[in-house]
């Protein structure tokens, strides 16, 4: 290797290194494999060795450029990673209070949010990729990382404190519904009672009035067993 060539290589491996940290950072970051960016540094490989066989300088710059794009790549997908989480954030459906309580610092960094957001976007739509979209990436991906360390934080305590308010307002319907059984439970039970009062006045004999009241007690019953039974039938739940 003349000292050309090995002036190249130093800096294609540097460059090869670095894009190697950024996958390795991606994948203990999402826990997946950031399958694009190991490509571009299998080509790069590819073409490095190309290199070093054929003295071609233009196999250097095809590495070099396969290099770059595997970082791009790698810091693509950890921001992609990092506007993921703050979208199911986002989409959880939080109260706003108590957002603020385990992340008080939430409402200030919307702003930061928002321009990492539209970034990301203006860089897809990028027909190709470029050192100041490179530095972008990075440096929002870098910007992002507190802020989704303390959102997934959040999200723990939050989706405690979502079931629990789900069940508390499933409670209060159920008390809700019950007190509405009750009540047609008494209004009904009135009601007969005071039909059977109404007609007793009607009739002439004793033994009219003890059938009628056997009859009117039979249907009372009737009509309080399957109210208690509506009463008592267990709530479905999703």
């Amino acid at each position: 290797m003349n000292s050309e060539n090995a002036s190249d290589f130093k800096r294609v491996f540097r460059q090869f290194s670095r894009a190697e940290r950024a996958i390795k950072r991606n994948e203990r970051l999402t826990l997946s494999t950031p399958t694009p960016a190991i490509n571009q540094l299998r080509y790069a490989g590819r073409h490095i060795l190309s290199a070093l066989q054929s003295d071609d300088s233009k196999q250097w710059a095809k590495a070099e450029n396969h290099c770059t794009r595997a970082w791009y790549d790698a810091f693509d997908g950890i921001l992609l990673y990092q506007l993921r989480v703050i979208a199911d954030f986002e989409n959880a459906g939080y109260p706003k209070d108590a957002v603020c309580h385990y992340f008080p610092e939430y409402p200030e960094k919307l702003a930061l949010i928002r321009d990492v957001q539209k970034l990301f976007r203006r860089g897809k739509m990028a027909q190709e990729m470029n050192l100041p979209a490179l530095v972008g990436h990075l440096n929002a991906a870098r910007r992002l990382a507190p802020i989704v360390a303390k959102l997934s934080a959040a999200s723990t305590e939050l989706s405690k404190l979502k079931g629990e308010l789900a069940a508390q307002r499933e409670e209060s319907e159920r008390n809700a519904r019950t007190r509405r059984d009750v009540i047609a439970f008494v209004a009904t039970v009135a009601g007969a009672l005071i039909g059977w009062f109404g007609s007793c006045l009607t009739l002439d004999t004793f033994w009219e009035r003890l059938v009628f009241t056997a009859i009117m007690a039979a249907v009372i019953a009737g009509v309080c067993w399957c109210l208690l039974r509506l009463c008592g039938k267990p709530t479905s739940t999703r």
